[in-house]
């Protein structure tokens, strides 16, 4: 009789299993994640933040095979179109100094953000997978 009586405390299953206090409840949270889905979409990246996803992905996938590509991908991320003088006569480019160094201020300016992105991550790969650490002490230089 005790399983009886605990049956009959349950919720008809022909009522759809809500009563109204219940789908008040579940509007509500239905409310909620719409609007949090909506800040969600409506939430754009900003410029750096979008560099920083790369670079990550980028030291994600970086290996010994496609290292030199992937750290002309990091450099144009990090230096954008400043060059060395060697870099311009490999890529056959008149250097200008206006153009091409470093200047420290302006579009010149390496992003601090970024930076501190490739350094930190390049560590952590490092300490963790240390049968490349030698690896990752090449990219450094």
């Amino acid at each position: 009789m005790g399983t009886q009586k605990q049956y009959n405390n349950r919720r008809d299953p022909t009522s759809g299993g809500w009563n109204k206090a219940d789908s008040e409840e579940f509007s509500e949270l239905k409310k909620k994640a719409k609007e949090y889905q909506d800040k969600l979409k409506n939430s754009t990246k900003t410029e750096t933040q979008k560099l920083i996803s790369k670079v990550r992905l980028i030291l994600n996938i970086i290996a010994p095979d496609n290292k030199d590509k992937k750290l002309r991908e990091l450099r144009a991320i990090l230096f954008g179109e400043l060059k060395t003088k060697e870099e311009c006569e490999n890529d056959e480019i008149e250097y200008n100094e206006e153009v091409h160094k470093l200047t420290g201020e302006g579009e010149g300016q390496i992003d601090q953000s970024i930076l501190e992105t490739i350094v930190f991550n390049v560590i952590r790969k490092a300490q963790v997978e240390k049968e490349y650490c030698i690896f990752y002490g090449d990219i450094c230089q």
